[in-house]
Parts: structure tokens; sequence; C-alpha cells
């Protein structure tokens, strides 16, 4: 049962969930990978992608992120890419790439906003995926487990998305639809 162990943080504004995921990713590719790239704040990815404190993030802004990580060593990069199976985020927990969530949170709670979480990990025998919330204040509870088929259909939703983070060409994570499957 593989679980990526990632870095806390709390996301500093309601809209903040996906530079808050990025910083995540970010700072646990540098320390897990070693690459060679400054740490950005929370506030700088955000203000890269356009995230309105009121919407949010669009998700045709994701890649504006990789105009901050132009200098990294090895290159690290951010991609969509629609389509995808369960056995995808497998072997990305595989490979310890946490998978940057897109989840609907109109089947968890009465909102219009989309929310992002990050899955970083999954149990096969029980068929649970575990991810984390940078909405939740404390970081003994951002830890969250769903199974896995109610995570697919509940929380990811037919239009539900994940991102990909391509490490120098080799490492993938990817953006997925799951609604799809």
């Amino acid at each position: 049962m593989p679980i990526i162990q990632l870095p806390y943080f709390h996301q500093p504004r309601e809209m903040y969930c996906l530079p808050t995921c990025f910083k995540i990713v970010i700072n646990y590719a540098i320390d897990k990978f070693q690459i060679k790239q400054k740490k950005l704040s929370i506030r700088i990815i955000a203000k890269t992608l356009g995230t309105d404190d009121d919407w949010g993030t669009i998700p045709g802004n994701v890649e504006f992120v990789n105009n901050l990580l132009g200098k990294s060593r090895p290159k690290i990069q951010f991609q969509r890419q629609i389509s995808g199976r369960y056995t995808e985020i497998t072997t990305e927990i595989d490979a310890e790439r946490p998978i940057i969530a897109w989840i609907d949170p109109q089947k968890i709670v009465n909102d219009e906003v989309w929310h992002v979480v990050m899955i970083n990990g999954y149990d096969p025998n029980q068929r649970k995926i575990f991810f984390v919330d940078p909405l939740l204040k404390k970081e003994e509870y951002w830890q969250k487990e769903a199974e896995s088929s109610h995570f697919v259909e509940e929380r990811l939703g037919s239009k539900g998305m994940l991102i990909k983070l391509i490490i120098d060409g080799g490492g993938q994570q990817t953006l997925i639809n799951l609604g799809e499957e």
C-alpha cells in the first residue's frame, strides 16, 4: 500500500487550492528527485496562473506555471492531458509521483466551484485511493481516503481532471479524466 509523504501546506485563501497543490508537488519534486529549482511561494504561483480570489484558477491556465520552472535542472514542467484509467494512477504512485486532481465538490457539498486535491497513494487490495486536501488547516487531518470507484465517479465525476508532471522527459504525472473509464 504505497502512500507518498508530501510536504504540508495549507492554502492561504479559499480559491488557492491549485497554486497550493503546485507548491506541494514542486517542493516534493525538488527534494525527492534532486531538482535544482528555487522553491516558489503560493502567491507567486497564483499570480502566474491568474488565480482569481472569487473563482480560483481556470484549467486552461495550468501550463502557465511552466514559466516559473524554465531554469529547473533536470527540467520539470506540468501538462494537461485528458484520458486515463485507475492503472495510470497506480503507475504514477508506484513511480513516487503524486497526482493533482480537480474534484467536483457538488458531489460532496453544495458548491458551484471545483476543488483541487492531491492523490498520494492507493491500496490495491481494498481498491482505495488516498489523497490530501490543502483546504484542511491541520496537517493531521489532511490525509483522506476513498473507495477508488467512488473517488472516480463521485469526486472526479465525468469532468474531473488530473495533472501530469514531466521530469526532464522522464517521469510523468498524468492529467486524466477518469469519468470516461
